[in-house]
């Protein structure tokens, strides 16, 4: 067994434990297997947790306005599509995710509806 492969398999599938004795003394207990079933779940989670989506949402603002409006576009359905995928791991809206609806709402839902208003695809009740 190889050096690593050892180290391997003392630091995490028999952790030791130590129980001190009547003398005051460390006595090794006995050796148990870690439970490592669905620790990869649980570090996902932890690591979507932390992900905060304010940054995307400034890099997408300022992308829409001096990268090109598309650009920013497609970068703001970049950004939400991750912020939906961590949504949907975490269970909770990582933060920054209202800041990506509010400039897809502002920057292409809204003007989209005043456009088909305007050309009379869509009836605007202030347009009378």
């Amino acid at each position: 067994m190889a050096c690593s492969e050892q180290l391997k398999e003392q630091a995490f599938l028999k952790p030791k434990s130590y129980n001190i004795t009547s003398e005051g003394r460390y006595q090794v207990a006995e050796e148990q297997n870690l439970n490592v079933q669905n620790t990869g779940d649980e570090v996902v989670k932890a690591i979507h947790a932390s992900k905060s989506f304010v940054g995307h949402a400034v890099g997408a603002l300022v992308l829409y306005y001096i990268g090109f409006y598309v650009i920013g576009l497609i970068a703001n359905l970049l950004f939400l599509s991750s912020a939906q995928k961590t949504m949907k791991i975490t269970g909770s809206s990582p933060p920054g995710r209202g800041c990506l609806l509010f400039l897809f709402w502002t920057h292409l839902v809204i003007p989209l509806i005043f456009v088909l208003g305007f050309l009379g695809v869509v009836s605007l009740p202030f347009m009378d």
